[in-house]
């Protein structure tokens, strides 16, 4: 089992706070069965096999899956889906990594770490900064609320996911209407919400900090999209797709958001 540093702002998280005792515990066990990225299987079966061995007959799958959703909605852990697998990710986890490539899909592309930041590949003066960084505040996924990143909300906004939808029917009419806004789409909306929140852009600036602005950054992407020749279908398509074009579900992916922001700009 890796060794794990749990910073003492974990125990004044006001993200933390928002759990109860058996979805804490939960909690801090999956801190001690992730790799040096912080990720793990998200699958129940093997959230409660990992996480409690010695209580199998007094935790269920069921259980699980509860106290999962109570920490992916107190923005502490992140469910992602990867080749119709799911696996989670502790946000702000920030242990000092020691594998060049985690175990587990990244939910973006490849998670192969900065050579700065792989324990042994890097000068002993980077390798204690590395370590005295994950030490300076207490983060949610590793502990509390982080120092380092003032700006990055404590909480984030609930995600508005029937919104989120009706703003792309009406700003694009010409694509495949949104119906319904459960499970796995639910899950793709609530995961774009998440990285519009606390991603950064190249600046360093946060894309929005409220839920309005959040709001508004899809609004924009959609207008985006509606200028993208390839995602309304007005290029030339290979036999077979000749009527083909994108979707809600293909625009909050990644590789959607890649052709919107890449191909013809990024939202402001």
């Amino acid at each position: 089992m890796p060794n794990r540093i749990l910073r003492e702002g974990i125990l004044t998280s006001e993200r933390i706070e928002r759990l109860d005792w058996a979805q804490e515990v939960f909690y801090r066990r999956v801190m001690s069965v992730v790799d040096d990225y912080g990720r793990y299987y998200a699958r129940p079966a093997l959230l409660r096999s990992a996480c409690y061995p010695l209580h199998l007959d007094r935790v269920t799958e069921a259980d699980i899956q509860t106290w999962l959703s109570a920490c992916e909605q107190a923005g502490l852990i992140h469910v992602y889906e990867v080749d119709g697998k799911r696996y989670l990710e502790l946000l702000d986890f920030r242990q000092q990594l020691r594998a060049k490539v985690c175990k587990y899909p990244d939910p973006v592309g490849a998670c192969v770490a900065p050579a700065t930041q792989v324990h042994g590949s890097s000068s002993a003066s980077a390798e204690q900064a590395q370590s005295n960084a994950h030490l300076d505040g207490g983060g949610g996924g590793g502990g509390g609320d982080s120092k380092v990143d003032q700006a990055k909300p404590d909480r984030l906004p609930p995600c508005p996911v029937q919104k989120i939808a009706e703003t792309y029917n009406d700003v694009l009419p010409e694509l495949p209407r949104v119906r319904l806004t459960t499970g796995k789409r639910e899950r793709l909306i609530r995961r774009r919400w998440q990285w519009v929140l606390t991603d950064k852009r190249d600046d360093g600036t946060r894309r929005a900090t409220t839920a309005d602005e959040g709001l508004q950054w899809f609004k924009n992407f959609f207008r985006r999209a509606q200028e993208n020749d390839f995602i309304m279908g007005r290029t030339a398509r290979g036999i077979g797709h000749e009527s083909w074009r994108a979707d809600f579900d293909y625009l909050l992916s990644d590789r959607g958001l890649t052709q919107v922001i890449e191909k013809t700009g990024a939202p402001t």
